[in-house]
């Protein structure tokens, strides 16, 4: 609240922020109320996460950081953060996770870290799982055993094969995460998965995360051993992995490992639109565990509601709606695109169909939006949409079009 109170007493003022860098702070006398009128002012936001989404950009962007504080989102994602405290300070909740756990967390080639009943390892801690029938050794002979040496059940079962596949040069060339996923229904692969991600929220790369985003590879493959195809809804298998991560939080959180509360956050998105077709267990924490709808390749020529648009938006906007009617009772987060990859940076101007979706959205019972990907700098003529975005975010009723002539 002090926080956003400034903001607002800097807005009394007629000082606005537009844009990252010095240009897009500037102050407009007309809307400066300080001469003739008292600050009264009361205010809640519409949306309760206002989130930003970068896979590229780095915490040394300080100008971004200032931009989203002054236009009052309180989430963000991005690819490093070295110093949590200035977030902290700005109120800016950081998000861990995403697309790249699948490589970080019990990737196919990274090491098996235990001493292993049969190949050995000395020095390595005593292997709590028991050798796997499906056992490989040193498959590759470099000395070395692999998760996916020693468990190939862990897994994705494709086409009857544990093909273990992993793209490396596309992960480290452009972070785009595809491949085969882990096999979501073997219990001891997910004990290991989730334990390595608890000591990343404790003491590694997510010790500052309030959100951790457990999504799955990018168009990747999914496991289709027999316990899994029981589950037709791939959306079903993900949030019983979320509610399993969920359990393992909140075990470390009793123990005193764990000192804040952390939301998991799992995507609708390609191949998990669909929300799943049977019940989630009694005890699923909705509080704790939400799914984001992305419409991922959505016309941007139609708003999203747009019943005529029947090539792309009339198919995302029916599926959302149906995660609001299902077996799925929590809440929902809305993912857009505004800087997607297939038209990343281009002066690309979205205004009419912001100022028509995010009203749209939170009228459906939204109430979290986040945005991708979010450029840090330069921003130029997309400083109209991520303007527009961030007002209507914290005012759904606010007035669009002079946002939009202002922001021009």
């Amino acid at each position: 609240a002090t926080a956003y109170g400034l903001v607002e007493y800097m807005n009394y003022h007629g000082i606005r922020f537009t844009s990252p860098e010095e240009y897009g702070t500037c102050y407009v006398e007309s809307l400066d109320l300080s001469r003739n009128e008292n600050i009264d002012i009361v205010e809640e936001p519409s949306y309760k996460s206002r989130e930003a989404y970068s896979e590229f950009m780095k915490d040394t962007s300080i100008d971004f950081l200032m931009w989203a504080y002054h236009n009052k989102l309180n989430y963000f994602f991005i690819k490093e953060i070295e110093n949590p405290h200035l977030p902290h300070k700005l109120c800016l909740n950081m998000v861990g996770g995403g697309h790249e756990i699948w490589y970080k967390y019990m990737d196919i080639n990274q090491e098996y870290p235990y001493k292993h009943k049969v190949f050995g390892g000395e020095g390595k801690p005593e292997d709590p799982y028991k050798v796997s029938p499906f056992y490989k050794g040193d498959t590759n002979g470099d000395g070395i055993l692999t998760y996916g040496d020693a468990h190939p059940e862990w897994f994705a079962e494709v086409d009857g094969v544990h093909t273990l596949k992993r793209d490396y040069d596309l992960f480290k060339s452009v972070s785009y995460a595809t491949g085969d996923f882990i096999c979501t229904t073997n219990e001891e692969g997910t004990d290991e998965f989730i334990k390595l991600i608890l000591e990343s929220l404790i003491s590694g790369e997510s010790k500052d995360a309030s959100n951790f985003k457990l999504f799955g590879l990018d168009n990747g493959t999914w496991c289709q051993c027999e316990k899994c195809r029981v589950h037709k809804t791939l959306s079903y298998r993900l949030l019983m992995l979320a509610y399993k991560l969920d359990k393992a939080i909140k075990k470390a959180t009793e123990e005193g490992k764990i000192k804040r509360k952390i939301t998991i956050e799992i995507p609708a998105y390609h191949e998990t639109l669909p929300p799943p077709d049977e019940p989630l267990p009694d005890d699923f924490d909705y509080s704790r565990i939400f799914v984001t709808f992305y419409v991922i390749e959505r016309c941007y020529v139609h708003n999203i509601d747009d019943e005529k648009c029947v090539e792309t938006n009339k198919d995302l906007c029916d599926k959302l709606n149906s995660w609001t009617s299902g077996s799925y009772k929590g809440e929902i987060m809305v993912g857009e695109y505004y800087n997607v990859s297939s038209f990343a940076a281009m002066p690309f101007v979205f205004a009419e169909r912001i100022k028509n979706d995010i009203p749209f959205y939170y009228s459906i019972g939204t109430r979290h939006l986040v945005y991708m990907h979010m450029l840090g700098r330069c921003w130029g003529v997309q400083a109209l949409n991520n303007h527009l975005f961030a007002k209507l975010m914290w005012n759904v009723n606010a007035d669009a079009q002079k946002l939009i002539d202002f922001a021009k």
